[in-house]
């Protein structure tokens, strides 16, 4: 992970501007490895980007594997802010997750 975040530093300096697949991999890589994505996807929206549905799956999935559940709900309010559907909420790893759990009460009012 160490050498993606070197040569996503290094395509910075150079003016090379990552798309949506670069940041995508880095978030992956990070939740993978048990590190704070969040900081990518921040960055990613500060340059302009849109982040798609599947960079906060990644997102959710990662925070949820690091058991860190309520940040992980956290970010259900951007994606319901920007209209996502129950129907396409109801797909990420945190819906099962909180239907697991004693939150279901949660999912049954998004």
């Amino acid at each position: 992970m160490e050498r993606a975040l070197s040569l996503f530093r290094q395509m910075v300096e150079k003016d090379i501007c990552p798309n949506v697949d670069t940041y995508s991999v880095l978030v992956k890589g990070l939740c993978d490895v048990g590190q704070r994505a969040v900081i990518i996807l921040a960055l990613m929206e500060k340059r302009g980007f849109v982040t798609d549905m599947s960079v906060y799956e990644l997102l959710i999935d990662g925070l949820l594997k690091l058991d860190r559940s309520e940040e992980a709900i956290s970010w259900l309010t951007p994606l319901i802010k920007r209209g996502v559907s129950r129907q396409k909420l109801a797909t990420i790893p945190l819906v099962d997750y909180l239907r697991n759990s004693a939150s279901e009460k949660l999912v049954l009012n998004l």
